[in-house]
């Protein structure tokens, strides 16, 4: 491609890809595992569900009392201690509230618990590993890229989550005994109302109640990690048209290009995603698609040559003349979907203005072209922005040709 280290740029960003793809799965893990503990231990769960279904006058025992055994339930699942050993008052004096069959029950339950906390705290400690190996590996230029992580992580998290909520409100019952008869390989967890304290405690409503109190923390859980995600892309320059650079740059406003480029990027996407018969355009030799190709080719090699240049390198050197590169873009693309191109696209401008950050001047060498001649950070952007305005202006021209034909 445009550069020798080009090669080991891409092994590093195949492989952030890679781990970005697992975080994106770990996600829901961690959101989901965290509101589960904020709401399983939250002693305002117990004291509405004991009141709302009336289990002091179910269960004989007053609030407080029932309030303890909660307690004490929820430390045993944080504890090492075995066996659980509930006690209330009884006319003064402590007893045991759980029988031996409930005992056994609650053994098995703790079980699962202190899985979902191992998958929780796994699960984050994931998404916190990838982050700082991103920002060792690529510095800030990672931050995008994290951010599109954790936005793709939290809609497949609302999508989970809309599926357990639905089944929750409509059909509770049968996805709880789906989950007993999934998490279980006994019958322990079969109780009699009548007699047990568990399920006199803990009926089918609290349940229900409880999964809904989880969905709603996760849910406000994953708005604000897709927020900061958002935040993370827009800080660095995933979708902004007006860029605020760190240094005072001279005439020719590099910051001023870049929004101007930023806007056929825009454009550009516009009329893919509108244009009718857009598949039938053709631009000289080239279809629309094969346009698309090149110019996200050169939107890459932009980027890699930027960041080059912003991490102390020698100016990239350009192998290719622009027709050869136009050819082998465009044979390199041919079978890449539009939409596909169209978020290369967006992902390489984010990192042209990412990279452009960390260019002293506006006059930085930052290409050197195969006819031995250089360009500066300024000239490569008057560039950058001519060439996809002329390419969405032509698009444009031969759409409306081809309408009035």
């Amino acid at each position: 491609m445009a550069r020798k280290v080009s090669p080991a740029r891409r092994l590093i960003a195949a492989f952030l890809g890679i781990l970005g793809a697992v975080a994106v799965l770990a996600a829901p893990l961690a959101l989901a595992g965290t509101g589960a503990r904020l709401v399983i231990y939250s002693p305002q769960l117990y004291e509405y569900g004991f009141t709302a279904y009336n289990i002091p006058t179910v269960t004989s025992l007053p609030l407080d009392q029932l309030l303890s055994a909660a307690a004490q339930t929820s430390n045993y699942f944080l504890s090492p201690v075995e066996p659980l050993a509930v006690k209330v008052e009884r006319n003064g004096e402590p007893v045991d509230l759980y029988n031996q069959r409930e005992v056994a029950h609650m053994t098995d339950v703790k079980v699962i618990m202190q899985g979902v906390e191992r998958l929780r705290l796994s699960a984050t400690l994931y998404l916190f590993i990838l982050l700082v190996l991103g920002l060792l590996l690529q510095k800030r230029r990672y931050l995008p890229q994290f951010g599109g992580v954790l936005v793709r992580g939290g809609a497949f998290t609302l999508g989970l989550a809309a599926l357990v909520g639905v089944g929750a409100m409509f059909d509770f019952d049968a996805l709880f005994l789906q989950f007993h008869m999934l998490s279980f390989s006994n019958d322990l967890w079969l109780l009699d109302p009548r007699h047990d304290y568990l399920i006199m405690m803990y009926p089918s409503e609290f349940f229900r109640d409880a999964t809904l109190a989880i969905g709603g923390v996760t849910l406000a859980l994953t708005v604000l990690t897709t927020l900061v995600g958002v935040l993370l892309m827009a800080r660095s320059g995933a979708r902004q048209r007006f860029i605020v650079l760190r240094r005072d740059l001279r005439e020719g406003d590099p910051e001023l290009l870049l929004g101007g480029i930023g806007e056929a990027v825009e454009g550009l996407r516009r009329w893919y995603e509108t244009a009718l018969f857009a598949d039938e355009v053709q631009l000289g030799d080239w279809t629309a698609k094969d346009v698309l190709g090149q110019l996200v080719y050169r939107h890459i090699v932009t980027a890699e040559a930027l960041e080059q240049t912003a991490d102390g390198d020698p100016p990239t050197q350009q192998a290719l003349d622009t027709d050869a590169g136009n050819a082998m873009a465009a044979a390199q693309y041919r079978d890449t979907p539009v939409r596909e191109l169209l978020d290369l696209l967006d992902a390489a401008h984010a990192r042209v203005v990412a990279a452009a950050r960390d260019i002293p001047t506006a006059e930085t060498v930052v290409r050197v072209r195969a006819d031995g001649s250089s360009r500066t950070l300024r000239q490569q952007f008057l560039v950058r922005q001519a060439d996809l305005r002329e390419r969405l202006a032509e698009l444009r021209r031969a759409t409306m040709e081809g309408a009035g034909g």
